[in-house]
């Protein structure tokens, strides 16, 4: 009855929206946007390969923090919209399909560890009020709330850095270096975290926050994005 009286529309196809349970995007357009099983994929970070190898060349080069990462689809077409649309033009509605997916792609894994909580890789409090809301934060409790797990907030960012969109593998790190820490758990650490953000790039976010989580007794983390960039 709500979208009669406040009609909504897909954000890609432009479409009316006539199911209770569409926010933003379209059944016919979420449908092909669902992960499937990747045949050849890096075993440690889940990249997409063309032939299969032990480890892809960012995990060969790089001394990742986290245990296993993984990510819902390929950064770009209409998951890279949405993701433009979730982050830049204010359709938090999307946080509810955008989760779903994050859902699948979990399912889809190998498992999580015993005393796994979900997480995210939050924004600093200054990019947060300029932008009305933490898009990583909303993935992160609606993917709890698929999986049936706990959420916490474990993690604050500390120093405002500036975008890493423009620097290169080197710059992204050092830019990042240090921008996270460990709130104050009244309830402890817990054994291993799911961990939440956007857009994987070269991981330079998600492992400086994996170093705050096993500088505070974390043992295990899985990252989970959205979208992972295709490698240069």
């Amino acid at each position: 009855m709500a979208s009669l009286v406040w009609p909504d529309h897909c954000l890609l196809c432009r479409s009316f929206l006539d199911h209770p349970d569409e926010r933003g995007v379209c059944r016919e357009c979420l449908a092909p946007l669902r992960p499937r099983p990747d045949t050849v994929a890096c075993p440690r970070c889940g990249y997409r390969l063309a032939t299969p190898q032990a480890l892809c060349p960012p995990c060969r080069g790089t001394a990742f923090l986290f245990d296993r990462a993984r990510s819902a689809g390929e950064y770009a077409g209409a998951l890279r919209e949405l993701i433009h649309q979730f982050k830049f033009a204010g359709a938090s509605r999307l946080a509810g399909p955008l989760a779903g997916l994050l859902a699948d792609a979990a399912r889809l894994d190998d498992g999580l560890p015993a005393g796994a909580c979900v997480a995210a890789v939050p924004l600093h409090p200054r990019r947060r009020r300029q932008r009305g809301y933490d898009q990583a934060e909303l993935l992160a409790r609606g993917l709890a709330r698929h999986l049936g797990l706990p959420h916490r907030r474990l993690l604050r960012k500390v120093r405002a850095a500036p975008p890493q969109s423009s620097l290169g593998l080197a710059e992204r790190a050092a830019n990042i270096r240090g921008a996270f820490r460990v709130r104050r758990l009244h309830r402890g650490v817990p054994p291993a975290v799911l961990l939440v953000d956007d857009i994987f790039t070269t991981g330079a976010t998600v492992n400086d926050a994996c170093r705050a989580l096993t500088e505070a007794g974390v043992e295990t983390i899985h990252v989970l994005t959205l979208a992972r960039v295709p490698l240069a």
